[in-house]
């Protein structure tokens, strides 16, 4: 999965509740649904802006 200049937010809960992954502009993570702690728990996923979101449960992305 590949994130253009925007931060975005992975949540562990539909309606955006639960642990909030924040996923770094310009990056990628090839394993967030492979065999790691997130996998099956991404329920709701929003687009952020340039800002980093506050309250990460965890950030995330490899630099493209």
């Amino acid at each position: 999965m590949r994130f253009g200049r925007d931060w975005w937010v992975l949540y562990e809960d539909k309606d955006y509740g639960g642990a909030r992954v924040c996923v770094r502009p310009n990056s990628h993570d090839a394993n967030i649904g492979n065999d790691t702690s997130y996998e099956d728990d991404i329920s709701s996923v929003e687009r952020r802006g340039t800002t980093k979101p506050a309250n990460c449960t965890d950030t995330t992305g490899t630099a493209n």
